[in-house]
């Protein structure tokens, strides 16, 4: 089977030369929007990846943003080949360490391409390396935890998307609006010493609105004003409600049911 990204390169290479050839051929890889034939190959990354002149890259190629991308894409999309991140790492382990995070995989840690990943570890002896993925390890566990606590406080509220609209409105009025850009502690967030931009816990916010429990009966003016007097009015009226923040444990408001 023929490789696309190998015969592209070798008209580029007649056309302009060696170097510039393999600057335009990845990012004919990233850029171009048409898709080539894949064939035996998994995807055009694969393909790209096991084309012969991958073992001319020079330590100025992979240090390149578009060559990090590609092997970030190839790792992210894979099951990949130890030997191709080898010679990768070979040339320069800060440039492969970036490709893996770049990956996206550090937070998913069943990913099919942390089994090759974790024979390189075994097998390079390499100090940068080894502090690397000791970070990797330290992050998973962390994430896997944070996780854990917010599937098991997700389960005991087991609110509606009306109630966590509600709510989410609440907490962005009295703690985000006042703030600007990164806000160095907000109140029941995980780790006090984490600082959180503003555009991360409006991600949180929707991430939470679209998970929460959908509502089984059709919404109606009158059920959802119901709903925000019995989830507001405790806060607005100062009634039922302990201390001055919005905290999930001083909610007490009743029919978490019901939207």
């Amino acid at each position: 089977m023929q490789n696309y990204y190998e015969n592209k390169f070798e008209s580029l290479l007649l056309e302009c030369g060696h170097e510039i050839a393999k600057q335009k051929i990845v990012e004919d890889l990233l850029y171009k929007s048409s898709q080539p034939k894949n064939g035996i190959f998994k995807n055009k990354f694969d393909m790209f990846w096991q084309a012969n002149f991958i073992s001319s890259l020079t330590v100025e190629n992979v240090r390149s943003e578009n060559y990090i991308l590609a092997l970030s894409q190839y790792i992210r999309f894979n099951l990949v080949d130890k030997n191709i991140c080898l010679n990768y790492l070979n040339l320069d382990v800060q440039s492969f360490i970036l490709a893996v995070r770049y990956s996206g995989l550090i937070i998913h840690s069943n990913h099919h391409s942390w089994c090759v990943l974790k024979e390189i570890e075994q097998e390079v002896k390499n100090e940068t390396l080894y502090i690397f993925f000791q970070t990797v390890r330290h992050l998973q566990s962390q994430y896997k935890h944070r996780l854990e606590t917010y599937e098991d406080i997700k389960n005991k509220l087991n609110i509606g998307q009306v109630t966590a609209m509600a709510f989410g409105s609440l907490y962005a009025y009295q703690y985000l609006i006042p703030h600007q850009d990164y806000i160095n502690y907000l109140p029941y967030q995980f780790d006090k010493d984490e600082n959180n931009s503003a555009e991360m816990i409006w991600k949180a916010f929707d991430h939470i609105v679209k998970t929460s429990r959908k509502n089984t009966k059709k919404l109606t003016e009158q059920s959802i004003a119901l709903a925000l007097r019995n989830k507001l009015m405790p806060f607005l009226i100062g009634e039922g409600v302990s201390g001055s923040g919005l905290c999930c444990t001083n909610l007490s408001v009743k029919g978490f049911s019901a939207i």
